[in-house]
């Protein structure tokens, strides 16, 4: 099938080269395409040595948060060892690693294709190509391979032009390794002054007309870039045409620079620039912090729109240019005057992608992936060469080889910073509503309703890589407490709780996401809870209680505590609602024998509880507190006059039993137990005992694996194809795996002991969707909860609303098909799917014996589908490109005899979505149509064309 459309995507490009002679109807002073795709952490691969192959580069910049990367494919290369030397590679990247939006810089003639003409006062001959000013195209709409630039161009997008969305025109045209920039604002840069090119200015004009021709007629998706350093040569490109004789403009030469590109991509090394000249001094004026590093990145952003702006490139005159970030870095090691240290480059390197995202850049590539030499001891300075290449993501890999690298702080920063907002777009609203003081830096972010806030002191004292601030959310925010995460978040997992008031900042930038603060309504305890006792229950564990089950008998007790008795084989729940007595921290403290748990809630919701603390062993008495450390609870914000649901479980065996909580207050005061003063009981409202109905064959669900399947997305996982393996599980859970790109099904029937209101809820990293019947046919499902972005953990159930189903009623004893989708990109992957059931019980996961296995009927892959008619003729040709597509996909088709078509494309349920075309149609004769994004949502469609001899079939992606 893959040959098949290479084939096929080869006769379309030849169609499209007999159309004619290109006249472009539009260029960028008219029109560029909307950027909508999320904005990518990428890195530039780097060269070393023949250890390292690009595939296993990428795939470390991968595990490290990497979403895309910007390699090269220079002429001279892909000349000497074929087009297609590098499509394996770029296949990796895009379906095996999951990359999205890859940038590749262009540039580098062969021999035989260089201008050896000398335009230099140095006599150094140009670097850029011979017969650039050939014709572009032929009278039949073909690519004159005369024109050896053009044609480059063309076999670079026959080759790689599905899988590239950025083609920069020469890395750096503008380096001048110290000639005066300011001069380019009266005049055209210099042969002598632009040494990657050593040619015209307009010659770079010129590349950047041919590259512009030639990607929008082809690929009209795709975005033309520069890669430039200097304004004051984007200027330049604004006031000169490609016209030989000193780009001036005439009637064959009417266009100048800023019509050939879409993308203003740019470099920016910013501890070069962190000092200015005072008078007042008699010296420099140095700012050699991470926060100024990071923000004159976003200066030289500032000057380059500047430019833009002044020639109309405002949405107003010409539309804006799209910004792009394709190298920055800063070392890690002092040289000369530019100080750096681990921590400063690690601090930078979030700052960088947070501020990039704020200030509207689309892409940004760090240099690069690993350093290229040894690191001396901190506070060591380098030589300038040194200084550069101690810039990456991780330690010298010239040195470490596959297996065994070591990644940096940096590195590390990177990978939380991808991992926590990737996929989150910058909110400007939020973080105007945040109320930044002037001694604090950071942003809000947002996905789906979800928000994460990044906040920082800023350091703004020379040299001082220090600075502490304290911030409280305002209270328009509605943010009560945080969930805090650090910079190396992505190696030990580790995040506290804390209140969204008197957050404690540093320099290094921390990562927040806040829970709604709850409403302020004064609570009145009544000082007692209720108890209520199961007697006749054996056992010694806390699972043993009979919860479903009316208690033997129930009372109140005054004080959070029961009395000792001597009784055997009994279970006892206390619960209620607890008050706090002002703000702050509380550390809760239980004791129990022979076994007990405490629960909290975050406010007065009993589903909303978790276990705080457990006494799981012997005790010596009922002021035993500290014998075990899972006794005492971590400390625990509550707000003055809120109430909170309380619970405690008991399992007495034999002898003795007694259960007792303390806490300690937010002063130090510390309450054994606590007293009733804080306390109110919890009302039992009476109800009839469910009828239990048990059900057959359960035990376990089946679990469908599909590994090497890129994205993150559901609509990824090719269900309609065998997996690459399949198993039992006894519980509604999945392990976790720390593989990257697979795809999961796990599928049966779920059998409920009880008819009512049933409750679901999924968790799944990196996405996952619950699906469920009304009865035992799988075509009637319907989804019922998602989880569509991070969550914390296995457990994590209550993160987002998407998360719950609503109530749905189900009869005892009745299948009912149910089936989870689970997409994993990278980092560790779980699934898990609980439930709550009519009387109130909630089990995490849901259990086997409730769950009835799915088995299959022999798969049929979606590529065998075809009429018995005529399987598959080859004079009948079905294509669709690009593919994947995530703007527009153009579909044609053309049949080898007249007759009628009918062409529509539908979901994987076999569902129509489009119909495309219906009618007569000529052999011979083309048919072609425009299929547009909207309405579709992202995943696998089946393309179907049916004919008096043939059905044929081919797979569609919608996204990347």
């Amino acid at each position: 099938m893959k040959h098949l459309f290479q084939k096929l995507t080869f006769i379309a490009l030849c169609w499209l080269c007999l159309a004619g002679p290109s006249a472009l109807a539009q260029t960028a002073d008219e029109y560029v395409r909307p950027y909508t795709e999320n904005y990518q952490y990428g890195a530039n691969l780097g060269y070393y040595g023949t250890t390292w192959t690009d595939e296993a580069l990428a795939g470390l910049l991968q595990a490290t948060g990497g979403h895309s990367v910007r390699p090269t494919l220079p002429e001279w290369f892909v000349e000497a060892f074929g087009y297609k030397i590098r499509v394996n590679e770029f296949d990796n990247y895009v379906n095996k690693l999951g990359m999205k939006e890859l940038t590749c810089f262009i540039e580098g003639p062969s021999d035989s294709h260089r201008d050896w003409n000398t335009y230099s006062d140095k006599a150094v001959s140009s670097k850029l190509f011979a017969n650039l000013y050939a014709p572009i195209w032929n009278s039949d709409g073909t690519v004159n391979p005369t024109n050896y630039y053009a044609i480059y161009v063309y076999k670079l997008l026959l080759n790689y032009g599905d899988k590239v969305r950025f083609w920069e025109v020469l890395n750096e045209p503008d380096f001048a390794n110290g000639a005066s920039a300011a001069a380019w604002l009266t005049r055209a840069p210099t042969p002598d002054e632009q040494l990657n090119t050593r040619a015209p200015f307009y010659h770079y004009i010129r590349m950047l007309r041919i590259t512009y021709e030639v990607v929008k007629k082809y690929h009209p998706e795709a975005y033309v870039s520069t890669s430039v350093g200097y304004p004051e040569y984007v200027d330049a490109l604004m006031r000169y045409t490609d016209n030989p004789n000193e780009g001036a403009v005439t009637p064959e030469y009417s266009r100048k620079g800023g019509a050939y590109f879409d993308v203003l991509s740019y470099h920016a090394y910013p501890n070069y620039a962190l000092h200015k000249w005072d008078n007042d001094l008699g010296g420099f004026r140095y700012t050699r912090t991470s926060d100024y590093s990071a923000n004159r990145v976003i200066q030289y952003k500032d000057e380059m729109v500047a430019v833009l702006d002044k020639y109309g490139y405002n949405g107003t005159t010409h539309p804006k240019k799209l910004l792009t970030l394709s190298e920055s870095n800063v070392s890690r090691r002092t040289s000369g005057d530019r100080t750096s240290s681990d921590e400063r480059q690690r601090n930078f390197g979030i700052k960088a992608l947070v501020l990039t995202q704020k200030h509207d850049i689309k892409q940004f590539y760090l240099y690069q992936i690993g350093e290229t030499v040894n690191a001396p001891a901190p506070g060591t300075s380098v030589s300038g060469g040194e200084e550069i290449g101690l810039m990456g993501l991780y330690e010298n890999l010239k040195r470490d080889g596959p297996g065994s690298t070591k990644i940096l702080q940096l590195g590390r920063a990177f990978s939380t910073t991808s991992k926590l907002l990737y996929g989150y777009y910058y909110d400007a609203a939020r973080t105007t509503a945040l109320a930044l003081p002037s001694n604090i830096d950071g942003a809000a972010f947002r996905k789906d309703g979800q928000y994460i806030y990044v906040l920082w002191a800023k350091a703004l004292i020379d040299n001082v890589e220090e600075a502490n601030a304290t911030y409280s959310f305002p209270a328009a925010t509605n943010v009560g407490t945080v969930e805090r995460y650090e910079w190396d978040y992505s190696l030990n997992g580790t995040k506290t709780s804390q209140p969204g008031q008197g957050i404690e900042l540093t320099t290094t930038p921390s990562f927040f996401i806040g829970t709604a603060a709850p409403p302020q309504v004064a609570c009145s305890a009544t000082g007692t809870l209720l108890r209520e006792q199961w007697d006749n229950v054996s056992g010694t564990t806390i699972a043993s209680i009979p919860l479903s089950l009316p208690a033997t008998s129930s009372a109140a007790i005054t004080q959070f505590e029961a009395s000792s008795q001597t009784a055997y084989n009994y279970a006892a729940r206390v619960r209620g609602y607890i008050c706090a007595p002002a703000t702050g921290a509380y550390t809760f403290s239980i004791v129990g024998d022979d076994a007990a748990e405490l629960y909290l809630s975050t406010d007065a919701d009993p589903t909303k509880k978790v276990r705080i603390a457990s006494c799981a062993g012997w005790t010596a008495n009922n002021r035993d507190f500290t014998r075990m450390a899972s006794q005492q609870s971590a400390p625990i914000q509550l707000v003055t006059g809120q109430r909170y649901y309380i619970e405690a479980l008991h399992k007495q065996g034999w002898g003795p039993g007694y259960l007792a909580v303390a806490w300690q207050l937010p002063n130090g005061t510390r309450q054994e137990p606590i007293p009733g003063s804080q306390l109110s009981p919890f009302v039992v409202a009476p109800t009839t005992p469910p009828t239990t109905v048990a059900c057959e064959g359960t035990g376990s669900l089946l679990r469908e694996h599909w590994r090497n399947v890129s994205g993150t997305a559901i609509g990824t996982i090719p269900t309609s194809t065998t997996p690459s393996s399949s198993a039992a599980i006894t519980q509604f859970e999945a392990p976790a795996l720390n593989e990257a790109n697979y795809a999961a099904r796990v599928r049966g029937y779920l059998c409920p002991p009880r008819s009512g209101p049933h409750t679901f809820w999924i968790v799944g990293d990196d996405e996952a969707e619950l699906y469920l019947s009304t009865d035992a046919d799988p075509a009637k499902k319907v989804r019922i909860a998602t989880c569509n972005t991070w969550t914390a953990s296995n457990r994590d159930f209550a993160r987002y609303p998407s998360q719950q189903s609503a109530t749905i009623q189900l009869q005892a004893g009745t299948r009912y098909y149910i089936e989870a989708l689970h997409k994993q990109g990278w980092g560790p992957g779980y699934l898990a799917v609980a439930w709550r059931q009519p009387d109130g019980t909630r089990q995490e996961p849901i259990p086997g014996d409730v769950l009835i296995p799915f088995v299959p009927t022999q798969p049929i892959l979606t590529e065998q589908i075809a009429s018995s008619k005529g399987l598959g003729s080859q004079a009948t040709e079905l294509l669709a490109y690009p593919n994947p597509f995530t703007h527009q996909a153009t579909v044609q088709f053309n049949l080898a005899s007249t007759g009628k078509a009918s062409l529509a494309i539908y979901d994987l349920q076999g569902k129509l979505v489009r119909q495309l075309y219906t009618g007569q149609s000529e052999a011979g004769t083309t048919q072609r149509f425009t299929l547009e994004a909207q309405g579709l949502s992202h995943g696998l469609y089946v393309l179907r064309l049916v004919t008096d001899n043939n059905v044929l079939t081919q797979k569609l992606v919608f996204g990347r």
